[in-house]
């Protein structure tokens, strides 16, 4: 028979399918089994390669299976008249190399620099999908260093300076880099940071991306049928750094204080209870809600909401305000999760031992969201079908899921 050529074809990731144009295509390997991988394969069988590099050689010699000595190479091409085909895999004897691309091996960041709080605004344009930012982070310099490493993606910082103490002067940065492949964002100063406590101010720019992770849109229909936009977040496990440059590893954690600049009719929410909203002096159609500070948590737990919602509330026998927000008209379907939300809370509060520690709880139905639901501290985020329940059309098990949802999250 005929051999005109083999051909490795990629069906996944790793893996890869022999056609020889042969009946069976056999994988022989050399006397070191822990150097070489063996087994026959038909042609409808597929091979599973390592991330190591490795060598592929193509050989088409007369039929022999044994391990030595090996047959005497050609090419892939050669129109040789042979019935069998031998595929070796090896580290270490190659006629052709194929190295495969290996990315970096992943690093934590720097020691050198902890942050301790975020003093975080955010205002998100819920028509050209993109968002300003400005953040001044407490930090503790523990190491003299003239550079700053932090997780950013798709994230433009404008503006970055660092002052010492209460009385340092201010530093701005002499350069900004960014590693792609890493995430992160490289600041660096024209002098080591002297040690103890500063402050990190940054200025910087973002996009509301369709990617259902980070700080992202959300489409919905409002009751008159028009396709609108919300702007949330979905976090964990590391896209924090999508909304704001940051420490973006759960060990390093801190405390935040949030500010959102949103339009003036639309609702927005955090992880804390409001402070302060005021309608923004640079735009009268514009208002700033200012949140109370979180306490020390990880940054995938922050999270943030601005669109239109209903809500229905009630207070859990402690006192702490449950609140479920719905899209709008469909505050009724909240019911069923509110009522599952206050039972709840105490229940675990006996069980545990400890008191629910935040002074307001936040349920939300998000129109587009990847996960079932999100345990974010103060605001849990749900797929709608996670969350909303129709007293009049909804089964039984869809309360079950609903109920079993809503207390899985609050357990976090």
């Amino acid at each position: 028979k005929h051999v005109d050529c083999c051909v490795i074809h990629m069906v996944a990731s790793h893996y890869v399918r022999f056609l020889t144009g042969l009946c069976k295509t056999h994988l022989t390997r050399s006397p070191i089994p822990s150097a070489y991988t063996s087994r026959f394969l038909s042609r409808r069988h597929y091979f599973r390669l390592n991330q190591a590099s490795f060598s592929l050689h193509l050989d088409f010699a007369p039929s022999w299976l044994g391990p030595s000595p090996l047959p005497k190479p050609t090419t892939h091409c050669s129109r040789l008249r042979n019935r069998k085909a031998f595929i070796f895999t090896s580290p270490t004897r190659s006629l052709t190399t194929a190295k495969m691309g290996q990315k970096k091996p992943f690093e934590r960041l720097p020691q050198s620099v902890d942050p301790t709080n975020y003093v975080l605004r955010l205002q998100p344009d819920l028509e050209k999908f993109t968002f300003k930012g400005r953040e001044v982070i407490t930090v503790q310099v523990q190491n003299a260093t003239d550079k700053v490493v932090m997780n950013s993606v798709d994230i433009a910082v404008s503006t970055a300076t660092f002052k010492a103490g209460q009385d340092g002067k201010e530093v701005a940065s002499s350069e900004i880099q960014y590693n792609k492949e890493q995430e992160t964002v490289t600041l660096s100063f024209p002098a080591p940071l002297s040690t103890g406590t500063g402050e990190l101010t940054l200025e910087f720019e973002g996009e509301l991306n369709d990617k259902m992770k980070g700080f992202y849109r959300s489409k919905y229909s409002s009751p008159d049928g028009q396709d609108r936009f919300c702007a949330v977040t979905q976090f964990e496990a590391t896209d924090a750094r999508r909304a704001f440059p940051c420490w973006d590893e759960p060990a390093r954690k801190a405390t935040f204080d949030v500010t959102l600049v949103v339009p003036k009719d639309r609702v927005a929410l955090s992880n804390m209870n409001v402070i302060d909203e005021k309608p923004a002096p640079s735009n009268p159609d514009l208002k700033e809600v200012c949140y109370a500070q979180t306490p020390i948590m990880s940054t995938y737990l922050l999270a943030f909401v601005v669109g239109e919602y209903d809500f229905v509330e009630a207070r859990d026998s402690d006192g702490v305000l449950v609140r479920v927000y719905t899209p709008v008209g469909k505050s009724e379907q909240g019911k069923f999760a509110l009522e599952v939300a206050v039972k709840t809370l105490p229940f675990y509060k006996d069980y545990f031992k400890i008191p629910y520690p935040l002074p307001k709880i936040d349920l939300i139905a998000i129109a587009d969201f990847a996960a079932g639901a999100m345990e974010n501290w103060g605001l849990v985020t749900y797929r709608e079908t996670a969350l909303l329940i129709d007293p009049e059309n909804s089964s039984s098990h869809a309360k079950q899921w609903v109920a079993l949802v809503v207390g899985h999250e609050l357990a976090h």
